[in-house]
């Protein structure tokens, strides 16, 4: 099983970033094919790992806290448009 950390900060914007500034919310991909949580940033992250979006076959959220969604519509927006 391979995982990769796509986004590792926190809720509030600014705290515990890098000096970029660019870690972003948490998301993580699991063997390139299951996107877990889809924090703010994730699309960006996704497409800076050059992520393949047509391999991504679930998106996981494991509660509804926004910092673990919020994500989610610039991804799905961005799958509708390489499908």
């Amino acid at each position: 099983m391979k995982i990769n950390f796509i986004g590792t900060a926190g809720l509030v914007p600014g705290m515990g970033l890098t000096v970029t500034g660019k870690r972003g919310q948490l998301s993580m991909l699991i063997d390139d094919n299951y996107l877990m949580e889809v924090g703010d940033g994730a699309l960006r992250n996704i497409n800076a790992n050059k992520t393949d979006l047509n391999k991504i076959k679930r998106i996981i959220i494991s509660h509804l806290h926004s910092d673990h969604f919020i994500g989610i519509v610039h991804v799905l927006f961005d799958m509708m448009n390489v499908r």
